[in-house]
């Protein structure tokens, strides 16, 4: 067999990493952070983005909103804001394990 005029060699081949084989990444994908959250039963998934949610909501989206309402004149709003900034990023975190 040959391509463009060289001939192919097996022996010269360079083998693939074993961490760069399909195998091996897919399984430290599962094993991963976020990935492994796609195995969990419904209870502990929603728990976990409850979870993320909160912690997004206390250190993004609370200070975030209050720059813009002030609490104590506009509550709704504040509340609206902060809560809807934080579920457009889980949202995000949520897209990215699905398509992972």
């Amino acid at each position: 067999m040959s391509f463009s005029g060289q001939s192919w060699y097996p022996s010269s081949e360079i083998e693939v990493p074993s961490d760069q084989r399909p195998v091996n990444e897919y399984s430290s994908l599962k094993k991963g952070m976020l990935y492994s959250w796609g195995e969990l039963g419904p209870r502990e998934f929603f728990i976990r983005l409850g979870g993320l949610w909160l912690v997004t909501f206390t250190v993004l989206g609370v200070p975030i909103a209050a720059v813009s309402f002030n609490p104590s004149r506009e509550p709704l709003r504040f509340a609206l804001a902060a809560g809807t900034g934080t579920l457009f990023l889980v949202s995000l975190i949520v897209l990215r394990i699905y398509l992972g």
